[in-house]
């Protein structure tokens, strides 16, 4: 562990993002870790820094709503809900076992008390599920499984919040599942027993801490200032500016996006609406329950800014490709037909200069990166909502962006800050909904795919018969050129124009032959011809499936083919973010 000063800022910014939990908006999450006991003398000056500290948030990410995740115990996890909630943020409640085991660890009715009235302020409270190997009964008593259970709600607050308020005292022997062990968890990962659906291959999900020293019947450990405030490096970074970029990139995304919804909102209501019915006709808008709804208005959001910006790279890309094409064409003129006439020199430079203005629009903007992670965004919850819909439990944070992490995690933790909470369906529910999956999901993503490998296919070849035909163009006239000088009795008097020719021909080639490359299009056209032949074969399976009742294997089936269609997506997000949009080289 590393430590660095918190800066505190005295000045807080009122605003208070009008956003239910269950909305569109990407909420910040801030998890909350401490000790039961606090000396009452401590109380004021821990609620002034941990109110600095969500302050600091709000006016640094204004668009995103906070939302804190707190199992409220009784000391710092009530502290810092009270500050929350009076700062306008959302409270998220994960417990570790039913209210009534719950609240029977609370030694007095007041604590009881003020527990339940906290809750009933909370946005939303759930319990987690049982670890497996473990039972209701065994955690009627204090014991080994009830302390892990406690130690299974740290380890979630752990992974679902991107950061972590501690109010601690620094000692870091304690009982097991306790403030100092789940400090442990955000910096260095939780222990395997504690992530169910965690792959083993994955690296730990680290997380920086805000360290507040707050003292104990133990007192501070050694070297720490009582109420002083520092951030805890989590694994995985070379030094506490690394991390604290690193974080700063995270937040600075998600808060990006909850701007570009805002801003965009209303001139992408028709879109939203075309999303809309597209992924979810009135069949699967008529079997969607609360949190599924949730979803589904999530990647309409994510859909329709994909789109948006879509547009936006591609209309940028083509006015690069164009603005060199007639830029370089004016050169060409100006060198070898008419060297007097300096106003072709003049507009070549202006035309350079064009495309200089459009790729630095283009840069500033982020149309591309916001198109790509935008886009995945919403094939993740695609793939979410159909899991739902078919009963798997599985969440699309733990198997996305896996080979991507540390580039695009802002991606992943986004789809789980979103399912924080997120309740079950009950399995008599599922098995009605196996057709809405296959119809809509299964073969509707085989039809596309299908498609989009044609469609690639089919201007690829189109493009490269282009390229062939100017390429053998100037081929043909710089031929015709020689043998025109060696061969006839009497050179017929051309000029520059065969040279002119030749220039504009090759330009064009290379032009339409970097713009091929741009688009990755033979790539793409044997990734999507794959993932076609994955989702028609999946669907022939399911219909198998479900016609002799294998309920059970349908949706492992359909787990896989979600993770399937995840690793794709990762794959193609890569492949067209090493090919941004700028300028052509050598012109």
């Amino acid at each position: 562990m590393s430590g660095e000063s918190l800066p505190i800022d005295a000045s807080v910014d009122e605003h208070r993002p009008a956003r239910s939990l269950d909305g569109t908006a990407l909420p910040i999450v801030v998890g909350v870790t401490g000790h039961r006991m606090i000396d009452a003398a401590h109380v004021a000056s821990l609620e002034r820094t941990v109110g600095r500290m969500l302050g600091e948030l709000r006016r640094d990410y204004p668009s995103s709503p906070l939302t804190v995740l707190s199992p409220l115990a009784e000391g710092a996890d009530r502290l810092v809900a009270r500050v929350a909630l009076e700062a306008g943020a959302h409270l998220v409640v994960p417990l570790p076992f039913e209210h009534g085991r719950y609240v029977a660890d609370f030694t007095t009715e007041e604590s009881r008390a003020e527990f339940d009235a906290l809750l009933a302020r909370a946005s939303r409270h759930f319990v987690l599920p049982l670890l497996e190997g473990h039972d209701l009964e065994s955690m009627s008593v204090s014991g080994h499984s009830r302390d892990l259970h406690y130690a299974q709600v740290g380890a979630y607050i752990a992974r679902s919040c991107q950061v972590m308020i501690a109010l601690w005292d620094g000692h870091t022997k304690q009982l097991h599942g306790g403030t100092a062990d789940v400090v442990l968890y955000c910096l260095h990962g939780a222990p395997p027993v504690l992530t169910p659906g965690a792959s083993p291959l994955d690296a730990p999900q680290c997380r920086p801490v805000y360290h507040v020293a707050t003292p104990s019947s133990r007192g501070l450990a050694d070297g720490i200032e009582p109420l002083e405030g520092r951030m805890l490096r989590p694994d995985g970074y070379a030094s506490d500016r690394t991390a604290q970029d690193a974080l700063r990139h995270l937040l600075e995304r998600i808060d990006g996006f909850n701007r570009d919804e805002r801003r965009l909102h209303d001139r992408l209501t028709a879109m939203r609406e075309r999303s809309r019915q597209y992924i979810a006709p009135q069949p699967v808008a008529d079997v969607l329950d609360d949190d599924q709804r949730a979803i589904l208005e999530r990647y309409v959001v994510a859909d329709s800014l994909a789109l948006h910006y879509r547009r936006r790279s591609s209309t940028g890309l083509l006015a690069i490709v164009v603005g060199v094409f007639i830029a370089v064409a004016f050169f060409e003129i100006y060198g070898h037909m008419a060297p007097e006439t300096h106003w072709l020199l003049v507009a070549y430079l202006i035309g350079l200069l064009g495309v200089w203005l459009v790729q630095r629009r283009v840069r500033r903007g982020d149309y591309q990166t916001k198109h790509l992670d935008y886009r995945a965004l919403a094939e993740g919850l695609r793939v979410q909502l159909f899991w739902r819909i078919a009963g798997i439990r599985e969440g699309v944070a733990d198997h996305y962006m896996r080979k991507q992490r540390s580039v695009l995690d802002w991606i992943r933790t986004a789809i789980e800050t979103w399912s924080i909470g997120a309740t079950e369906r009950e399995e008599a529910r599922v098995e009605a909904h196996l057709d809405v999956v296959a119809r809509h999901w299964v073969a509707d993503q085989s039809s596309y795919f299908r498609g989009a490998a044609h469609h690639a296919d089919h201007l690829h070849h189109r493009l490269e018969r282009i390229v062939d035909a100017f390429f053998g163009s100037a081929l043909v006239i710089a031929l015709l050129h020689l043998v025109n000088h060696l061969v006839a009795h009497e050179a017929v008097a051309l000029g520059h124009v065969p040279i002119l020719a030749i220039g504009v021909c090759l330009l064009t080639a290379g032009v339409l032959h970097g713009y091929i490359g741009r688009r990755a299009l033979p790539e793409l056209s044997k990734q999507f011809a794959h993932m076609a032949t994955v989702f028609a074969t999946a669907h022939d399976r399911l219909e198998s499936m479900r016609a002799s009742g294998d309920s059970a294997g349908a949706r492992a089936l359909l787990t896989e083919l979600g993770i399937e269609a995840l690793s794709e997506n990762g794959d193609w997000l890569i492949l067209h973010r090493e090919r941004p949009l700028e300028m052509p080289r050598g012109h």
